[in-house]
């Protein structure tokens, strides 16, 4: 049983056989009482030697315990039961000694006959068998045997001391029995030593001999000794093991039982509580993954010792199901196990896309990945169901190929119905299953709960926290945390994270060196927060909150990089997130605070965002404000007029177009920005340099619309004209629909 305490050692599923009934969990206590009821009621009194095999795990040293038990309960007046185990012994001699030792104390000491001890007798029997180095350990003076070692060479002194023995045994109706466990575990020169000490003693009368072993190691071993093969040594033991008791397999329900029961005792000693739901996917894929390679009690105790050690190092951070199948896989299948650890992109980023359209390819790339799978678990398939399980989208890849394949269909249900969290298959919690903490470069769960727990108490408390995860270099992680709760967000935490992300100044992103959890490439932190503010307020179903919220994030949020193009992203037609009189009073907004930021800074120093906030200028701002910040910067620095005029490119026309121009400042301002040598009019056979061009583009349009009616009329139509953006750069002409 284990404890609740699972900081006690005795919480651990010690790997030692039990001894008594009550302990009796797999059905080996009625072999046990069958072993006895043999032995007590045989009338011959010849020995015999009794053989349990059995595989390691497989309660070989149980059956021993249950067997000595019921002797000592029911029959210890009429039975001697002496247990050995050569296992503990260095070499033979040790083996020998310890043996014969035994042996004699045991007799010595239990059975007694007209004041006469039967230990003398056993002595003087085992005096003629082995060394007198032997019997000197064993407790039998070494000068007095050395005196009457002459008088015990006779045979026919040995079989009248044996005669005696055996006689005593029958007097006193005592019949001995020899258990010898772990014969398995010794190397071959010590296994030949116990099976020729069991033949050389196997003629006592009244004693009985239990060996227990695994037979196919066994035979084996000491197949060399008898014709060079396995089947040669089986021959050997066949003369030796009269009864031969092969333990009954444990069954796989028997096995399952066991082991379901301890996983919910682990569970239950960490207060974690599975839904019917989880339990069940956690059953049936043991039982589809991972139940076949359970052969013993032994494997079963491993696994539960594994996840008493592990699980409480990373309880509440992973996914309880999806760790409990992993450790299976570690146990039951390392060195599928080790690849998915090593090799994290080949198991994350799989999906049907790579397999292509080609029948012939997709099931030729399939049949590799099956066969790579079969070599790390031993050719065993059930390892990709454990796949599916942990891995969906692997099963997907499967889904033309194996149809019927009802693992693929049950793990395809259970995934559209329940919403599993904190998976071994993301990016996001992938290293956790793996290191059992929490790396240093991430952020726990429960740091994430208390956030949204502190925003919901305090609306003014937290961005410290959010500014501590930047610092310790964790954005990558925090960004990728938020994201993956989102379904879980109420609209007021989704209003309230939106509000302070938009204030965080891309310098504190980008000036703080970060730790990226991702296996791949990704965007630039800026971008992504950016995304996750779009995310968080599409959080929000309401128009007139969604506009309240934008307003907000737009007055208060940093300009750079979120608000200008956030701004951009919010009246997309894609989005529609607010209407065209919401749109208009935004913009308006946004064009103020555009001005007011560049009265101090120049407005040519953000050549990233330039195109995007002439953008907003022309169509939101006031022209006479627009007028006064690009006249005083083209004043200020002459070369400004060729980097705001190569802005007008649009890819759509194939060329500049600076009919919009006017909106931003006085044409002549510009006109007397260009450098005199440049104004002259070209030949066709002149080539114009490429940083001229935009000069070039503006001259001849500047010519054609000179006269100050062909200016009017072309403010005019800039008033009039439905905002249209301009581009430098043709790959920027996707943003034109604007």
């Amino acid at each position: 049983m284990l404890s609740n305490n699972l900081n006690h050692q005795d919480s651990y599923l010690i790997d030692d056989p039990v001894n008594t009934k009550d302990e009796d969990r797999l059905e080996r206590y009625p072999i046990a009482e069958r072993i006895v009821k043999t032995i007590v009621s045989r009338k011959d009194p010849s020995s015999f030697v009794l053989g349990i095999y059995g595989a390691w795990g497989e309660g070989k040293s149980t059956v021993l315990n249950f067997v000595d038990n019921v002797f000592d309960k029911e029959y210890k007046n009429s039975v001697c039961c002496i247990k050995f185990n050569p296992w503990y012994f260095r070499d033979e001699d040790q083996l020998l000694t310890n043996f014969f030792g035994l042996l004699a104390s045991k007799l010595d000491g239990g059975i007694i006959l007209n004041r006469e001890r039967m230990g003398k007798y056993s002595k003087d029997y085992l005096a003629k068998l082995i060394p007198p180095t032997t019997l000197k350990l064993v407790g039998v003076d070494f000068g007095e045997m050395f005196n009457r070692w002459g008088g015990l060479l006779s045979a026919v002194s040995l079989d009248e001391r044996k005669k005696n023995l055996e006689k005593f045994l029958e007097d006193e109706k005592k019949k001995i029995v020899i258990i010898i466990d772990d014969v398995d575990r010794l190397d071959q020169n010590e296994i030949q030593t116990v099976l020729k000490l069991v033949k050389l003693l196997a003629n006592f009368k009244h004693t009985t001999y239990i060996l227990a072993f695994d037979e196919e190691m066994v035979a084996a071993a000491i197949g060399g000794n008898y014709g060079g093969d396995k089947e040669s040594g089986k021959g050997f033991l066949e003369k030796i093991v009269q009864v031969p008791i092969p333990l009954p397999k444990l069954s796989c329900d028997s096995l399952e039982s066991f082991c379901f029961k301890e996983v919910r005792q682990v569970l239950e000693s960490l207060n974690i509580h599975l839904t019917d739901d989880e339990w069940l996917r956690f059953t049936e894929n043991f039982e589809s993954g991972l139940s076949i390679r359970v052969q013993t009690i032994r494997m079963v105790k491993r696994y539960i010792n594994a996840l008493i050690f592990a699980l409480p190092l990373i309880k509440d951070e992973v996914n309880t199901v999806d760790f409990l199948l992993l450790e299976g896989m570690r146990i039951f299948y390392p060195q599928l196990y080790s690849d998915i650890r090593d090799k994290p992109l080949e198991y994350l980023n799989r999906n049907s896309s790579e397999l292509g359209s080609n029948p012939h390819d997709r099931k030729t790339k399939l049949d590799s990945l099956t066969e790579n799978w079969r070599k790390l678990t031993n050719g065993e398939v059930s390892a990709k169901h454990l796949l599916f399980c942990l891995f969906p989208e692997i099963s997907y890849m499967f889904v033309s190929t194996e149809p019927t394949d009802w693992i693929i269909a049950r793990e395809r249900v259970r995934e559209q119905k329940l919403i599993i969290k904190q998976r071994v298959c993301t990016e996001e919690y992938f290293l956790r299953f793996f290191e059992y903490k929490i790396p240093n470069y991430d952020i726990s769960d429960l740091e994430i709960d208390e956030l949204f727990k502190q925003i919901s108490i305090s609306k003014s408390s937290y961005s410290h926290i959010i500014t501590n995860f930047i610092n310790q270099g964790k954005a990558d992680d925090f960004v990728l945390k938020i994201a993956n709760r989102l379904d879980d967000l109420s609209s007021t935490i989704a209003q309230e994270l939106a509000i302070t992300l938009s204030k965080l100044d891309s310098y504190l992103l980008l000036g703080k060196q970060q730790k990226f959890i991702r296996f791949q490439f990704t965007l630039s932190l800026p971008w992504r927060f950016q995304d996750l503010v779009y995310k968080l307020v599409g959080k929000v179903p309401e128009l007139e909150q969604r506009f309240i919220l934008l307003e907000k994030i737009i007055n208060e949020g940093d300009l750079f990089p979120f608000v200008v193009n956030f701004f951009e992203y919010a009246i997309s037609d894609e989005h529609q997130w607010i209407s065209s009189e919401q749109e208009e009073v935004l913009g308006k907004i946004i064009a103020k605070k555009i001005i007011r930021h560049f009265e101090k800074v120049s407005i040519f120093e953000h050549n990233e965002n330039l195109r995007t906030l002439i953008t907003i200028l022309i169509q939101y701002g006031v022209k006479e404000e627009n007028h006064k910040l690009f006249t005083a910067e083209i004043n200020r620095n002459n070369g400004n007029a060729r980097t705001l005029l190569s802005c007008f490119y649009t890819l759509r026309n194939r060329g500049y177009d600076f009919s919009k121009l006017i909106q931003l400042l006085d044409i002549e301002v510009v006109y007397n920005a260009i450098p005199e040598n440049l104004k002259e009019p070209l030949s066709n056979t002149d080539i114009v340099e490429d940083q001229n061009l935009s000069y070039n583009s503006f001259l001849k349009w500047y010519r054609q619309n000179h006269s100050d009616q062909n200016l009017t009329i072309a403010a005019t139509k800039v008033s009039e004209a439905s905002f249209s953006k301009v581009w430098d750069n043709p790959e920027d002409a996707k943003y034109d629909d604007l």
